[in-house]
C-alpha cells in the first residue's frame, strides 16, 4: 500500500498534482494500474482495505486534482457504500467504479448517486488513461466553480436588501429603466444601485457582473 501522509498531501497541493487514489484488494489490478498511471507521471495512492483509504478521506479535498477509482465489489464494503461515506462528508471528487462482477443494479446506483464514469475489467491502458484524464480535468473545473460560487456568496452577502432586488433584475438583462419600474425608484437611483453592486463584486461592467455568474456554474459530467 502507497500510504497517504500529511507531507504527501502539502506537498500534492503545492505542486498542483495529478492524484489518483486507487481503492482495489485484487493485488495484481492495483499494481498494474499504478504502474501504467505512473509511467504518465501521475502520483498514485493505492489501498487495498477500505478502511485504510476511508482514514484518509478527510484530506482528499485538499489535492487538485484529484480522482477516486474505486472497485465496486470490495470483500469488507461495497464501493457504492464507501461512495456513499464520501458524499455524506461532503467529498466531491469524481470516482471512477472499476468492476468485473457488479450487478447493474449496484451500477445505476453508483452512477445516480454523481459516480464519473463505470468501467469494466479488464481496463485497457488507453481506456484506463483517457478516462483518468477527463475526471481530473474535470475535478480541477468543479473546485474551481466551487470556490467561485464561495466567493459569489461572500459578495452578495455584502449587498444592501435593495441591491439584491436589483442584481435579481440584472441577472435578467433589465435595463436602468424596466429595473425603476419594477422596483417603483428613479432611473438614476437604479442606476446607482448597479454601479454599487458592480464594485461589491469587483467588477466595470454588467457583461463582466453575469461572466463571473457563468463560470460559476456546475460543470456537466461526462455521459457513462
Amino acid at each position: 500500500m502507497n500510504d497517504l501522509s500529511f507531507d504527501d498531501i502539502r506537498l500534492a497541493a503545492t505542486q498542483s498534482a495529478r492524484t489518483v487514489l486507487i481503492v482495489e484488494d485484487e493485488d495484481s489490478v492495483r499494481d498494474g494500474m499504478r504502474r501504467i498511471l505512473n509511467s504518465r507521471g501521475y502520483k498514485v495512492f493505492d489501498y487495498s482495505h477500505p478502511a485504510d483509504f476511508l482514514a484518509i478521506s478527510h484530506v482528499i479535498e485538499k489535492i487538485t486534482p484529484v480522482v477516486i477509482l474505486l472497485d465496486m465489489r470490495l470483500p469488507e464494503m461495497p464501493g457504492v457504500a464507501i461512495q456513499a461515506k464520501l458524499k455524506e462528508k461532503g467529498i466531491q471528487s469524481p470516482i471512477v467504479f472499476i468492476s468485473g462482477e457488479s450487478s447493474v443494479p449496484q451500477a445505476i446506483e453508483a452512477i445516480q448517486n454523481g459516480a464519473f464514469k463505470f468501467l469494466v475489467k479488464p481496463v485497457g491502458r488507453d481506456t484506463l488513461l483517457q478516462v483518468v484524464e477527463e475526471a481530473l480535468v474535470f475535478d480541477h473545473e468543479n473546485k474551481y466553480r466551487i470556490e467561485k460560487r464561495q466567493w459569489l456568496d461572500a459578495c452578495f452577502r455584502k449587498l444592501s436588501p435593495r441591491e439584491k432586488e436589483v442584481l435579481v433584475r440584472v441577472k435578467q438583462a433589465m435595463g436602468n429603466t424596466e429595473i425603476g419600474e419594477q422596483l417603483g425608484i428613479a432611473y438614476a437611483t437604479a442606476k446607482q444601485y448597479k454601479s454599487n453592486i458592480l464594485i461589491k463584486y469587483g467588477v466595470t461592467s454588467v457583461p463582466q457582473l453575469l461572466a463571473l455568474f457563468a463560470q460559476a456554474k456546475e460543470p456537466e459530467r461526462k455521459p457513462n
